[in-house]
């Protein structure tokens, strides 16, 4: 459903309606078994866009992702960066987790310069 919100809506809208923070305390409840669900989650969204009737794309399953662990962790964040490759300026989302990415090798990510979630580009996005 991400995915399709996302082609038809864009980004905005897509998370005003899927990924707006629950209501609560906001804090991380920290259970011993809370990177098992954490790992079970990365698992879920990867193996859902695999064989899934669409595979998504990496900002799809990543905003899929911020919105499992939203009742668990809000120190799970959306990453987006951006580099030069052969010419042509790519982009790549991410979910991290105090700072370590959940569904990425951190050695492929620095490659990429994050974008910061409170720069200009953020404000022209979520509003």
């Amino acid at each position: 459903m991400i995915h399709l919100t996302l082609r038809l809506f864009g980004l905005a809208r897509t998370v005003r309606v899927w990924c707006v923070p629950a209501p609560g305390p906001g804090t991380d409840r920290q259970t011993p078994d809370a990177s098992i669900v954490l790992d079970d989650a990365v698992w879920a969204v990867r193996h859902a866009g695999a064989r899934g009737i669409v595979e998504g794309t990496c900002l799809s399953r990543a905003l899929t992702l911020i919105k499992l662990l939203q009742g668990l962790s809000p120190a799970a964040e959306l990453r987006i960066g951006i580099r030069r490759a052969e010419g042509a300026l790519l982009a790549h989302a991410w979910v991290e987790h105090r700072g370590v990415p959940l569904t990425d090798d951190p050695e492929g990510l620095r490659a990429y310069l994050n974008i910061d979630p409170g720069g200009d580009l953020a404000r022209v996005i979520w509003k």
